[in-house]
């Protein structure tokens, strides 16, 4: 995500040329597609491949997240939602817990990068 300055994005065969400023994402539909990929031998040929390139304008701030950290919250969301689900049927709320602490709120800060071209 751009949080700071501009970029020239440039799409398809037709190369269509934009500028994009804050808050535009690019990649999120390479972390979403990571997420239904579960064989590791057919990974390569379901691979997400955009078909836009983007070349930075100015000095820009952006916030990536790598594709294992996304995953990461996307199981400790889902393992939060299932322990929610299960404390409102009756069923006691500390089953699964240690599932959770393995894969969500013990990653490290250090994963989501903030950097800039400054």
């Amino acid at each position: 995500m751009i949080i700071q300055g501009k970029v020239e994005v440039t799409i398809g065969q037709e190369e269509l040329t934009f500028e994009e400023g804050p808050f535009t994402c690019f990649g999120t539909k390479a972390l979403v597609s990571s997420l239904s990929i579960p064989n590791f031998n057919i990974k390569g040929a379901l691979q997400y491949i955009p078909d836009y390139t983007v070349r930075v304008v100015t000095d820009i701030m952006y916030l990536k997240i790598p594709k294992g950290l996304y995953k990461q919250a996307v199981r400790a969301t889902l393992i939060e939602r299932e322990q929610e689900m299960s404390s409102v049927d009756g069923v006691l709320p500390g089953i699964g817990q240690e599932q959770h602490a393995a894969n969500g709120p013990g990653s490290k800060p250090d994963d989501i990068y903030l950097e800039t071209t400054c």
